[in-house]
């Protein structure tokens, strides 16, 4: 049994998660107090759906609710995203270094999908921030990195911004092989700097550095913060990354997934696992590309996580606070504690 309730997350719900020790202040947290916020929790049309809110007959309860009560409703929805406020000893030591004017954590976003600026403009202001220090991408698909082109917003550009460009250090970018070819195809301009000598024009961009981890190699880094990518396959087509990180409080990312090889599965039990985050698109049965509560449910009570808590959900999984409530009945029913 795992020991918390079944959870659906709203939009911008966020978890304190300690990743290291120590108690020191900064940034209005304490060291190793790091914190994940959900940007986006739906699926890859998100909600409300085009199609259910100019059909004057649809029955949809979360189109509806979504729709009336615009981005604060909880039913409100974007496409997955995940948000990492780390705060490790090596970012207070910046923050204190440059005289307390920085915010002593670091922010990696997982996926910048379709509706990222959406997001950034509807978040950030509420919990003060302006800046991206690292992305993570977990595939290829357009609700995955489709807003790596809205990144720019979020740079830091000085009055000339092309001054700006030769002196500011790139975001970086990790991503897949594959993930890393479509942006190639979808982006150019992102990946391949203008050469100023052949008369190319220097454009206001995206400034990324785009590293590509090899499933051989899976563990990188961002500041202090070790990530390890955990290959599970999106269908049968494509091979989507999921994330493990954290220290004594881990967590396991799982956003996009139909099944998980027996290998990454064993990776996964092989340490405690403080949340568990899963993919849970229909309420009832698994999809094509996505598994369902069910299939979430099961994997939960073999990982046996402290806290699952489910992404990536259709408009079909209904009113928010109607679907928590099923979610504890379930628990309740199976035992779960």
């Amino acid at each position: 049994a795992f020991s918390s309730v079944l959870d659906c997350q709203p939009h911008s719900s966020s978890a304190d998660v300690d990743f290291t020790s120590g108690s020191a202040e900064a940034g209005g947290g304490r060291l190793g107090v790091s914190e994940i916020v959900f940007l986006g929790t739906g699926s890859s049309a998100g909600t409300p759906m085009i199609s259910c809110v100019v059909n004057p007959d649809s029955e949809c309860v979360a189109c509806r609710l979504a729709t009336r009560d615009g981005p604060t409703s909880k039913n409100y929805r974007g496409n997955p995203s995940l948000m990492i406020r780390y705060r490790g000893a090596a970012e207070v030591k910046d923050a204190e270094e440059e005289g307390g004017g920085t915010s002593g954590h670091r922010n990696i976003i997982i996926d910048c999908g379709k509706t990222f600026k959406a997001s950034v403009l509807r978040f950030f202001p509420g919990i003060k921030e302006r800046h991206i220090d690292a992305l993570v991408i977990t595939h290829e698909h357009a609700d995955a990195m489709l807003g790596l082109d809205d990144v720019r917003e979020v740079a830091v550009w000085g009055s000339d911004w092309r001054d700006t460009i030769k002196k500011q250090a790139a975001i970086p970018v990790h991503l897949s092989p594959a993930a890393m070819a479509h942006v190639q195809s979808c982006f150019p301009y992102l990946v391949t700097k203008p050469d100023e000598s052949k008369g190319q024009v220097v454009r206001m961009v995206s400034q990324l550095e785009f590293n590509v981890v090899e499933e051989a190699a899976p563990t990188f880094k961002v500041g202090g913060l070790a990530i390890t990518a955990l290959p599970v396959m999106h269908g049968t087509d494509c091979v989507c990354y999921g994330f493990d990180f954290g220290g004594e409080e881990r967590v396991v990312y799982l956003s996009d997934m139909t099944s998980i090889p027996e290998a990454v599965l064993a990776k996964i039990k092989a340490r405690p696992v403080h949340v568990l985050i899963l993919d849970a698109l229909l309420p009832d049965k698994d999809a094509t590309t996505h598994i369902g509560v069910p299939t979430a449910l099961a994997i939960a009570r073999d990982v046996q996580p402290k806290r699952l808590l489910l992404t990536g959900m259709s408009h079909s999984q209904g009113d928010h606070d109607d679907m928590n409530a099923r979610l504890k009945s379930l628990s309740a029913a199976a035992g779960d504690s």
